[in-house]
């Protein structure tokens, strides 16, 4: 999450930068918010500041005085409005909060602003055992269609993955549809978990290794228009 302070001193950084997403972000109603913020929290403080001080004269006077029961009243005045500036203080934290969690993260430097060229991106893998795999990756598209698709081809037989919720198999002779209710969360969690447990990761090390290296390698490859060789067996190997 972003902070409140970088904001409120890069406005239009933040808003540039978030505009790279392909969406607005109208900062407005954040520095509302932020400088009411302020200003309530500046009020109390100089109020608390006040109590603390009068009640120390108060402490040292003799509370039959006039003075001191002038003062006493003033003080439960000060402390109610102390308290009515706690309650709208909080409020709008809770606001400002609810704002800086609907912000995404700012992208970096290096991310080109969206649709332009890069914004629609094919992206070819060949394995070491012969397989090829397509990635695509289309920023333009209709946003009815599911994030995820995925498709399988393989020893006669086929799969379409849509949104990891649904999948049809299909092979020589039949046809078989299966839908799911969630898309893996939970199961993920659990074995998250029990791989804790019993000290074995869920997800071969090589495999996470690889995932990383071609992500990185595939931006590379974006940048330079040259393919990149990806090998994990050197690195995970033991000396």
């Amino acid at each position: 999450m972003l902070e409140t302070r970088f904001i409120r001193q890069n406005v239009e950084l933040v808003e540039a930068s978030l505009r790279k997403r392909g969406q607005a972000y109208d900062l407005r109603d954040f520095l509302d918010c932020d400088a009411k913020r302020r200003a309530i929290l500046l009020e109390a403080e100089e109020l608390k500041h006040e109590r603390n001080t009068v009640s120390g004269r108060i402490a040292q006077m003799d509370k039959d005085q006039p003075k001191a029961s002038e003062l006493i009243a003033e003080m439960r005045e000060v402390s109610q409005r102390i308290k009515a500036l706690d309650e709208e203080l909080s409020e709008h934290e809770q606001t400002l909060h609810a704002i800086l969690m609907g912000l995404p993260n700012l992208p970096h430097d290096s991310v080109p602003t969206g649709k332009d060229s890069e914004d629609n991106v094919v992206i070819n893998l060949r394995f070491a055992d012969g397989s090829v795999g397509s990635i695509g990756y289309f920023g333009e598209g209709s946003k009815m269609m599911p994030k995820e698709h995925l498709e399988i081809v393989g020893l006669g037989r086929s799969a379409a993955i849509e949104n990891f919720q649904k999948v049809i198999l299909y092979s020589e002779r039949r046809k078989v549809q299966k839908r799911c209710s969630g898309k893996g969360h939970s199961e993920e969690i659990d074995a998250f978990l029990e791989g804790v447990q019993n000290g074995r990761l869920p997800i071969p090390m090589e495999s996470l290794l690889a995932t990383s290296l071609t992500t990185f390698g595939i931006r590379r490859s974006l940048t330079s228009g040259r393919a990149e060789a990806i090998a994990t067996s050197k690195l995970l190997s033991t000396p």
